[in-house]
C-alpha cells in the first residue's frame, strides 16, 4: 500500500461539492493525507465542518481555474517533501507521499477505489492511472482483462493518479483549462495512461463550474 496525497479542489457548486467530498472522505485510508483547495471560498462552511479530516486547506479569494490549482498542488507537494527532509530529524513524524491523486469536486467513487486504482500504477510503462474512463477518449487497446482495464492516449482530469517524482517532473506551468489534455500530451512521451473503467462517476459532466 502506497501513501497517497489526495488532492481535491472545488469552485462553487456547493451541493455537488459536498456530495463528492463526503464520498471522498469515505474512501481515504488512514495512511493517506488530504489536500483541499477551495477557489473563491464558496465552500468555506463545508470544509471548516470537516477540518479535522483535512491535512492541508487553502481558501482562495479568486477563481484561478483548474491549471493553476494543479500548479498549487505541485508546489505544496514539493513543500511537504522538503519539510519532511528538513524537520524530520527534530522528532516530527516523517510523512512523504508516494502517490499524488487528483480528484475533482464532481466525482463519486466506488468504495475502495483508491486501492483498486493503485494496483494499476505499477503496470509496465504506466505514467498515469485513473478510476475514470470517458466515452469518446480514444483508447489504444480493448479492455486488457475482464475487469475493464483500458489503455488510452488521454485521461480526464476528473481523476488522475501519479507516482510522486513523476508528478513533480511532468509539468511546470499549465493553462487555465485543458490541463488534463496538456498533462496527457506530456505523459505520452514517457508512459501509458491506464484506466479502470466504472470506478469513478463524473456527476458534474454536463454542468458549467460557475453556474450550479
Amino acid at each position: 500500500m502506497y501513501k497517497h496525497l489526495v488532492c481535491f479542489f472545488s469552485y462553487k457548486r456547493p451541493e455537488l461539492t459536498e456530495k463528492s467530498f463526503l464520498n471522498l472522505l469515505e474512501n481515504i485510508r488512514p495512511t493517506d493525507q488530504l489536500l483541499v483547495i477551495d477557489q473563491q471560498m464558496e465552500n468555506y462552511d463545508l470544509y471548516t465542518r470537516y477540518k479535522d479530516r483535512i491535512d492541508y486547506l487553502f481558501f482562495l479569494k479568486m477563481n484561478y481555474e483548474i491549471g493553476p490549482a494543479w500548479m498549487l498542488i505541485k508546489k505544496t507537494t514539493e513543500w511537504i517533501k522538503d519539510k519532511a527532509k528538513s524537520f524530520g530529524h527534530k522528532g516530527d513524524k516523517i510523512w512523504i507521499p508516494e502517490i499524488i491523486d487528483i480528484v475533482e469536486s464532481d466525482t463519486i467513487g466506488n468504495k475502495g477505489w483508491i486501492d483498486r486504482v493503485e494496483k494499476l500504477i505499477d503496470l509496465p510503462k504506466v505514467g498515469i492511472a485513473s478510476g475514470f474512463y470517458e466515452k469518446g477518449i480514444r483508447q489504444l487497446l480493448e479492455p486488457v482483462d475482464e475487469n475493464g482495464i483500458m489503455y488510452s492516449e488521454t485521461a480526464n482530469g476528473v481523476n488522475m493518479m501519479f507516482k510522486l517524482d513523476y508528478f513533480l517532473d511532468l509539468f511546470d506551468v499549465l493553462g487555465g483549462k485543458g490541463q488534463d489534455w496538456a498533462v496527457s500530451k506530456l505523459n505520452l512521451k514517457r508512459g501509458n495512461i491506464v484506466a479502470l473503467r466504472d470506478e469513478i462517476e463524473h456527476i458534474g459532466e454536463d454542468m458549467r463550474r460557475g453556474t450550479y
